[in-house]
């Protein structure tokens, strides 16, 4: 794989892993603070958006191992 490849991949790792769990931890505040006022019909919103944010901190985990596994070639 190329540097400049690898450089990307890198930075889009940790962009997506950064933003995953900011997601998560407000996707987590959301459900809990629904939670706590007994609002069970707006709860799928907090839900939603923990998902999504742990999705991206995988998807991130994905692309660290895609990186670490290819051979540099410099």
């Amino acid at each position: 794989m190329h540097p400049q490849n690898t450089k990307a991949l890198e930075s889009l790792s940790l962009t997506c892993h950064l933003v995953g769990l900011i997601n998560t931890f407000i996707g987590l505040s959301i459900s809990f603070m629904l939670l706590i006022k007994r609002e069970f019909t707006q709860i799928h919103f907090g839900i939603y958006i923990f998902i999504t944010g742990y999705a991206m901190v995988k998807i991130a985990q994905k692309i660290s191992n895609v990186v670490t596994s290819e051979p540099n070639n410099s």
